[in-house]
């Protein structure tokens, strides 16, 4: 029983270390993004923004953590090009 216990531990913290390396790869790809707003290349920015969303909702699901991250900077970088 204390066998299960500590394999299943084992288990469910491996799990959750490689969640979480899996997220901060979508995190690098927005704030890459967002790098190239602030710099002003608008359309890279709207580039690499789509990309993002693209992997991230392939892999996540069309409704996730970053969905309304995803509309807001979406909204912004259309303000900011004119549209």
């Amino acid at each position: 029983m204390r066998f299960i216990q500590r394999v299943l531990t084992i288990a469910f913290a491996v799990a959750s270390f490689v969640f979480c390396f899996s997220q901060a790869k979508y995190d690098k790809a927005y704030n890459k993004a967002e790098a190239a707003y602030q710099s002003g290349d608008y359309k890279s920015a709207a580039s690499g923004l789509e990309k993002f969303y693209s992997k991230a909702s392939k892999k996540l699901g069309k409704q996730n953590k970053y969905t309304t991250q995803y509309h807001f900077s979406k909204a912004k970088y259309a303000l900011a090009t004119g549209m």
